[in-house]
């Protein structure tokens, strides 16, 4: 059974065959885009339960991404963007980074749940032009909408280009979660919500990883809870001591771009060991993406992770606390496991990082709308109590 909030892993007994279910009486929207395919929203109004969370309610919305599958070619041309073509042991490793980052965060004291969500379906889809995939597909989708002249884009590569394969992983989605960019883009709350990303990137480096394509379509904030998740594992790398890394340190139009190989993970922990979040986010976007990528010639899409340097202080600060506070748990869980031996479409928004619109000029008036540091350390403490029972005037953790 799944720990840690989201979908019921024993749930899951015929993927296939529940997640067909699931999509009989769903309606599609446009998701997200991404370098490596998109992502579709589905919503089931039918009380079937195909999925149901640890509460036993229904599951109504899920979400999928389409992924392009070719050994041969790089890259397919969608309305003018232009999406890359992985190899099936691509899409077979991002599969299986997911379901890591999943249950290493979903397995850990010092998360309150997963930062990512629960795969619930994968497949590859063979031949999409014979098995009327994307005919299915179409059927479901607003006739008008950006979503649906994409699948028809998609309907017309696969007919002509026979060896192209389309690969499917469907996951959970969590009500009141919403894109950083649209957050960001409506400007209320930036502090809170930026600071809320910045820990996220924060928790998956914690995790071993660099995502690599933290744009704000990828990060999902739910503001009334207090939590964050990360999708769409593509680009994902686990943080190694040889990495190829941009020798460049600030976000550039420049396209004189060179790299060299260094000891990441080594320099990433001597930051770590400084409290220095700031510039363990600034390296990240400079680690080189499996396919090439350089972050760095893109700050439309990454550049909320630059972070202002009249900004830095309360960042570390935060962070710090949040780190300090969820070792300090970690210690109190495993204090009371020696005791008692039981055991989270338009991607191209102008993100200015300037402190005035961040909440002014004054630093601790930041701190003040980021509220992390005392509020949003009680909720997370609160909300790791609610897995607790008291034996004996003791808070002892619950066997799952």
């Amino acid at each position: 059974m799944k720990i840690n909030g989201g979908i019921l892993f024993r749930e899951l007994k015929d993927q296939a065959k529940q997640f067909n279910k699931f999509m009989e009486n769903s309606t599609l929207e446009f998701f997200s885009s991404g370098s490596t395919g998109m992502i579709f929203k589905a919503t089931n109004p039918i009380d079937e339960k195909q999925y149901v969370n640890e509460s036993g309610s229904k599951v109504s919305t899920i979400i999928f991404k389409l992924i392009f599958i070719e050994e041969q070619y790089t890259e397919l041309l969608l309305n003018s963007k232009s999406y890359g073509i992985v190899t099936e042991t691509s899409f077979k490793n991002e599969l299986n980074i997911q379901n890591e980052i999943h249950n290493k965060s979903a397995g850990n004291n010092n998360y309150i749940e997963s930062i990512c969500p629960t795969i619930i379906y994968s497949q590859i889809i063979e031949n999409p032009s014979t098995t009327d995939f994307v005919d299915y597909l179409l059927e479901k989708i607003y006739i008008d909408s950006y979503g649906a002249e994409l699948l028809t884009l998609i309907k017309d590569k696969t007919e002509r280009y026979n060896t192209l394969r389309i690969g499917v992983i469907a996951m959970e989605y969590a009500d009141g979660y919403f894109r950083l960019h649209d957050l960001l883009n409506k400007g209320e709350n930036k502090a809170y919500i930026l600071m809320m990303a910045f820990y996220l990137l924060i928790k998956l480096y914690n995790l071993g990883y660099t995502h690599g394509d933290h744009h704000g379509g990828n990060i999902l904030i739910n503001i009334k809870d207090s939590k964050s998740m990360i999708i769409d594992f593509g680009k994902t790398q686990k943080i190694t001591n040889n990495m190829y890394v941009d020798t460049r340190t600030e976000f550039t139009l420049s396209h004189n771009n060179r790299y060299r190989m260094e000891n990441a993970k080594e320099q990433l922990e001597e930051l770590k060991r400084n409290n220095n979040y700031v510039d363990i986010l600034k390296y990240l976007n400079r680690i080189i993406t499996p396919d090439g990528m350089y972050l760095l010639d893109h700050k439309k899409l990454y550049g909320y992770s630059s972070i202002h340097s009249t900004w830095a202080n309360d960042v570390n600060e935060v962070i710090s606390s949040e780190m300090e506070h969820d070792n300090n748990t970690e210690h109190d869980n495993n204090m009371e496991h020696d005791n008692n031996t039981e055991h989270d479409n338009n991607m191209e928004t102008t993100w200015d990082m300037d402190i005035e619109r961040t909440g002014g000029n004054d630093s601790s008036k930041v701190r003040s709308l980021c509220g992390i540091s005392k509020k949003r350390n009680t909720k997370l403490k609160n909300s790791k109590r609610t897995k607790y029972s008291s034996q004996k005037k003791r808070i002892t953790r619950k066997r799952k």
